[in-house]
């Protein structure tokens, strides 16, 4: 999640196609495809709370204290 928030060409690339780009975030983390696949769901929702203003969400999961957020 860290590096496709953080990659400008990730995340613009998933809200245009509003699918992960698994062959680069493979490529860029050496986590395996299946591995993403099997938590997309989670991905996609950490990156929505995380790139759009869901202050409270933010809030909830903590994600400033585990560095996701600045």
């Amino acid at each position: 999640m860290k590096s496709l928030i953080h990659n400008d060409g990730l995340l613009q690339a998933f809200r245009r196609k509003s699918t992960l780009p698994l062959k680069e975030l493979c490529e860029l983390t050496g986590v395996e495809r299946k591995t993403l696949e099997r938590h997309r769901q989670y991905i996609l929702t950490v990156t929505l709370i995380c790139t759009d203003d869901y202050p409270y969400l933010q809030e909830w999961l903590a994600l400033r204290k585990y560095g996701v957020l600045p």
